[in-house]
């Protein structure tokens, strides 16, 4: 009896979770603004086309794999943002000139995409995580080397010079861990 009881909890019986309808707005906005591109006589301009052929493809994945989607929706409002796709067929930007280089930020996909942000942060913030600061198994591997590393260095310290390392707040946690395991290791 146990055992069913058992099994069962390992069946997974829960349907294919669909989007929301709250996190199709960005998409759906961007949908709009291709379409009043289409009604102004811009649907053939090169960046509009680009940005139709990925709005497209964005809205299809959005529904099979909403996490996914979530993301290269991100992605796709950053090329906005940075004028390489047109989704709008008016813009407003907000630029900043370097020497030779200008770099202009466009107001309007800038706003969809911290809707979009505000929207989806539960799906995107670990996504986000994960991209800039990796797994978090990555992070334990590298937290535990650089302790590892700092043990080797303090190896010939006597118990009272790493009391006074583990008790210091301004070292990085990752020595005063070290020191702390040392000591550790010689009072047991």
């Amino acid at each position: 009896m146990n055992n069913q009881i058992l099994d069962t909890d390992f069946i997974e019986e829960t349907p294919r979770a669909r989007p929301k309808i709250i996190s199709w707005i960005p998409l759906i906005l961007l949908w709009i603004g291709i379409a009043s591109c289409g009604a102004m006589g811009l649907i053939f301009e090169a960046d509009v086309i680009y940005a139709s052929v990925l709005l497209l493809a964005t809205s299809a994945v959005m529904y099979f794999k909403p996490k996914i989607g979530k993301s290269i929706t991100l992605l796709m409002i950053l090329l906005g943002v940075f004028n390489v796709l047109a989704f709008f067929p008016i813009t407003y930007s907000v630029g900043i000139k370097f020497v030779k280089f200008f770099l202009s930020i466009e107001v309007i996909m800038l706003a969809i995409g911290l809707l979009h942000m505000w929207i989806n942060k539960d799906d995107l913030i670990p996504y986000l995580r994960k991209l800039f600061y990796g797994s978090e198994e990555e992070q334990v591997a590298a937290t535990t080397s650089k302790i590892d590393s700092f043990k080797r260095r303090f190896s010939g310290k006597s118990i009272g010079e790493l009391k006074v390392i583990m008790a210091n707040q301004m070292l990085n946690p990752e020595a005063r861990e070290a020191a702390k395991q040392l000591i550790k290791e010689e009072e047991g």
